[in-house]
């Protein structure tokens, strides 16, 4: 998926008005500011009336989070809604990491307060 695609997408959930963030690796390069791998979708965090974000993940898991402060990340030249940083390093948290987290985990760690977690470094 391109980074036009990835922003496409986004434009088109809040045309129809849902409420969504840009998480998992189009949310790391977002605040990163430029893409920094290929992939194969983006995952979008929508929020429901109630105010829960739910993140379904490639495999079809649904992570379940607390409204969090928006930011703004940079996709493809455009601005994008995006999870801060913070957030985002607590969902890498809940599994072991593989080869592409670790250079997420250090685009977050520049992109926000957050710093390196031992596993990652």
């Amino acid at each position: 998926m391109s980074g036009h695609q990835a922003v496409a997408t986004v434009r088109t959930l809040l045309a129809d008005d849902v409420t969504c963030r840009v998480a998992g690796g189009w949310g790391v390069d977002a605040l990163a500011g430029r893409q920094m791998r290929d992939h194969l979708g983006v995952q979008p965090r929508v929020f429901g009336d109630e105010g829960l974000g739910v993140l379904r993940t490639l495999d079809d898991t649904a992570h379940e989070h607390p409204p969090a402060g928006l930011v703004t990340g940079v996709t493809a030249g455009a601005d994008v809604p995006c999870n801060p940083a913070r957030l985002q390093l607590q969902f890498h948290l809940r599994y072991a990491p593989i080869e592409k987290d670790r250079p997420d985990v250090a685009a977050l760690a520049a992109a926000g307060p957050v710093g390196l977690v031992a596993r990652y470094a």
